[in-house]
Parts: structure tokens; sequence; C-alpha cells
């Protein structure tokens, strides 16, 4: 649509020029062609009117298709932002979804950290009874119980620590670009002056 609207201005120019330099033979001197400046002087008087009123027209045709192109590279400028928007948002899903699996992996862990935090205090008042029963402290099954229930629970932390880095990393990431959505959501508003 818009290539055939600029060969129609350009040939509707081309004419337009053509008809100036008859209506008009002081244009000749402007750089309008020989032959447009020998049809001028040959062109009656009635006739010229007629072109200076066929120009008028072709004026108003080339001032419509102005401003049908101006509304069309608005259009497509609108289409454009909302594709943009479109993309934007579809991107944030995954981040959405990670940061759900986080957090339920968080709260699971947080579940087995109390667990064993539990079996670590059980462990120690165990460990507390046999040592007052047997005054024997050397190397115990108890003892080594603890310290691998101590070393579960560091391995907890651990992962626990990570898991909330990594939270902490795409909530981030989501927010800017949910910043970048708003952004373009506003330049859309401001262009269809919704603000």
């Amino acid at each position: 649509m818009r290539s055939q609207a600029w060969k129609y201005m350009a040939r509707a120019a081309a004419g337009a020029a053509l008809l100036l330099a008859a209506a008009d033979p002081s244009l000749t001197q402007s750089g309008v062609p020989a032959a447009a400046a020998l049809a001028a002087e040959t062109v009656p008087e009635d006739r010229r009117q007629s072109v200076v009123r066929e120009l008028a027209g072709l004026n108003r045709t080339l001032q419509q298709i102005q401003g049908v192109l101006e509304r069309l590279l608005v259009q497509q400028e609108l289409d454009l932002l909302m594709k943009r928007i479109d993309l934007k948002a579809r991107r944030l899903a995954p981040l959405q979804s990670e940061l759900r699996g986080i957090r339920g992996s968080i709260e699971s862990t947080n579940g087995e950290m109390k667990r064993s935090g539990a079996f670590k205090k059980q462990l120690q008042a165990e460990l507390e009874r046999y040592r007052e029963l047997r005054r024997d402290t050397n190397g115990s099954a108890e003892e080594r119980s603890l310290q691998d229930v101590e070393s579960e629970i560091d391995l907890i932390e651990e992962r626990l620590e990570t898991l909330q880095r990594r939270q902490i990393e795409v909530e981030d990431e989501l927010a800017a670009r949910r910043q970048e959505i708003q952004f373009l959501e506003d330049a859309l508003d401001e262009r269809l002056g919704l603000r």
C-alpha cells in the first residue's frame, strides 16, 4: 500500500510541475524543462485557470495522501511497541517459573534444616545421657552420629545460602525486566495520548 502511494505521489508531482509550467511561464526560469515553457506560451487563459484548479485538486490529494501515510507510520510504530511489550512479557515467564521453583526448594530445605536440627538436639541429649552413664567420651557411636548430623546441617546451610543468592538474582532480573516493560507501556500510552 505504501509503495503505491509513493508512486502515485511521484507521478502527481511530475504532472504538477508540467501543469505549473503551463499555468505560469515565469516558472521556466527556475528549472522547468523548455518543452513545458513552450507549452505555457501557447496555452489560452481559460486553460490556465483550469490547470490552476487541477493543481489545487492535486495539492489536496497530496495532502490527503500525506495524512494517510503519517497515520500509517504512527500505527506501525504503535504495533512495534506492542510487539516489544509482548516479547518482554513472554521472557518473564521462565524467570517467574524458576523463582517459584527456588522458593519451593528454599521451603523444602528449611524443613529439612528444622528436622536435622531437631535430630541433632535429640542426639546431643542422648550423648549427654550416655556420657553420664558410661563416663566414656572417646569414639562413641553417638558422637560420630552427632558429627555426621552436624556435617549434614552444614551442607544444608550451604545449599540454603546458594538458593537464597539465586533467589535474589532472579528477583533482581525480574524487577529489571518489569521495569523495561513499564517503560515501553508508558511510551505506548504517551504515543496513544493516554498519559
